[in-house]
């Protein structure tokens, strides 16, 4: 039998990725009513999403991610709602195709604080 030695992966800390924190962020929030009976734990995970969320800072699937899961929560992340109305809505794109989605996001996010109007959906024919 030959003799292997392990290869010598690297350190590797799931949470440095931001998917997984946005991911893990939106889940701690939504799970049952932690937004209000624990707000302690539900405020460092919102500081996350609102980390994430702003474009440039972030590329633009970052930042698509971390505004869905606020969008998606509602009035849990009712904190992030006014500031997104100030988060950039343009940045650097990998294709012209991602351009209205975070401005989109951003509108319909501010909506829910009433500082925008509602976002309309387009009816499919």
């Amino acid at each position: 039998m030959q003799n292997l030695t392990p290869f010598p992966f690297p350190k590797f800390d799931p949470f440095s990725v931001p998917y997984v924190r946005i991911a893990a962020a939106w889940a701690l929030v939504d799970s049952g009513d932690v937004a209000v009976a624990a707000p302690a734990l539900a405020a460092p995970a919102l500081a996350v999403l609102g980390e994430h969320a702003p474009w440039g800072k972030n590329d633009v699937f970052v930042s698509m991610a971390a505004l869905t899961a606020i969008d998606r929560l509602g009035a849990k992340a009712a904190a992030l709602h006014a500031p997104a109305q100030h988060w950039p809505a343009t940045g650097p794109l990998p294709d012209a195709r991602y351009a209205p989605y975070v401005p989109q996001l951003i509108k319909s996010t501010a909506a829910q604080a009433g500082t925008a109007p509602p976002v309309r959906k387009k009816k499919k024919v």
